[in-house]
């Protein structure tokens, strides 16, 4: 194998150097000639005193190693016009953030000063996926997460940690309801807001906690079979917001026993009542079946209307025709807990009209 033989003046700060120090004879070292001509332990270039493609004679290359090691560290600037020591750098600033598409730049500081200028470097992103970087040290957000820019030069090297977020990024996502209930085979929607409006990538990510008991698609909850589960919504941009709506399967949605007066039935103008009447009106419990649309409950504490369609149903218990607690039944099968309801006034039960 062709060899090189070269000793490292790198003196103070390389041991190899230190033993060679006012030896007569120094002691060379050997690497292959197709590697770097540098010192194996401080990186630093060798003073080479032999090589077999070199076209100096033998004599002349033994007297600039006696040379080296009588005139110390100077030798080196003497025969190379360097110093000894190997330079060290690091990239400012040491960690950065910058938005998606947008741009930084990353200077670099070595010691000596002047290496910089004097020395080749060369720039990679470990995650190009993330941020990539030019020639010169420009740095590019490419899409939301954490990457590290190096820049090289032989055995001289410097990182910094760049963190990539999304531009003009999702700060709330709001689902329209945060509990649901549903009949096995039933199905609801879910309406979700992203804000701000002009959210630069407003999609959603819809997941269950549980596939087993409800499946969601864009929003749209598939009852599977009794149980809970959690439906979620998450931005995709990198922000990771998201809303959650707590569901509740159940296998059949059972009428509650007509108690608190005579049970019986009775036909009104919106729909049909099965269970417990006192004076013309629902009072008790008893399961009241919508055959057009009508407000049906006013909650206080959140303020909301609540409205049954054809087909929906309500059971649970009532007062004076006004319904205080239960369970809205669609006709999809989504259900809707009501409590502490009042009738939207004004309201005469035994008058109520559909709308």
């Amino acid at each position: 194998m062709d060899v090189r033989k070269g000793i490292c003046v790198n003196f103070d700060v390389c041991s190899i150097a230190d033993k060679n120090r006012g030896v007569k004879k120094p002691v060379p070292v050997e690497i292959s000639i197709l590697d770097d001509p540098d010192c194996p332990e401080c990186g630093s270039p060798l003073q080479i005193i032999e090589d077999k493609k070199s076209s100096l004679p033998v004599g002349l290359l033994a007297g600039v190693a006696a040379a080296v090691v009588a005139l110390g560290a100077g030798a080196f600037f003497l025969f190379s016009g360097g110093g000894g020591a190997k330079a060290t750098a690091t990239l400012n600033p040491p960690s950065v953030t910058v938005m998606v598409d947008n741009t930084e730049r990353l200077t670099i500081a070595t010691d000596p000063e002047d290496a910089a200028q004097k020395l080749t470097w060369t720039w990679t992103s470990d995650d190009e996926s993330v941020a990539t970087v030019s020639r010169s040290g420009v740095v590019t957000g490419v899409a939301p997460g954490n990457a590290t820019i190096t820049a090289t030069a032989k055995k001289v090297s410097a990182s910094a940690q760049v963190t990539v977020e999304p531009n003009n990024p999702v700060v709330s996502v709001t689902l329209s309801q945060n509990a649901l209930s549903l009949r096995v085979n039933g199905t609801t929607s879910l309406a979700a807001t992203v804000a701000p409006d002009n959210a630069a990538n407003p999609t959603l990510a819809w997941s269950s906690t549980d596939e087993t008991v409800a499946t969601v698609s864009d929003g749209t909850v598939t009852a599977l079979k009794a149980g809970t589960a959690v439906i979620k919504a998450t931005s995709t941009d990198g922000s990771n917001i998201s809303a959650e709506c707590n569901v509740t399967v159940t296998e059949t949605a059972a009428p509650a026993p007509a108690t608190g007066g005579g049970g019986s039935s009775r036909t009104y103008s919106f729909g049909r009542y099965e269970g417990a009447i006192v004076n013309g009106r629902p009072q008790g419990t008893g399961t009241m079946t919508y055959t057009c649309r009508v407000q049906i409950a006013k909650q206080a504490q959140p303020r909301h209307t609540y409205t049954a369609e054809r087909g929906d149903s309500f059971t649970g218990t009532w007062h004076n025709g006004d319904i205080e607690h239960g369970v809205l039944t669609r006709s999809n099968g989504e259900q809707i807990t009501i409590t502490a309801g009042r009738r939207p006034s004004p309201y005469d039960l035994t008058n109520d009209r559909c709308e």
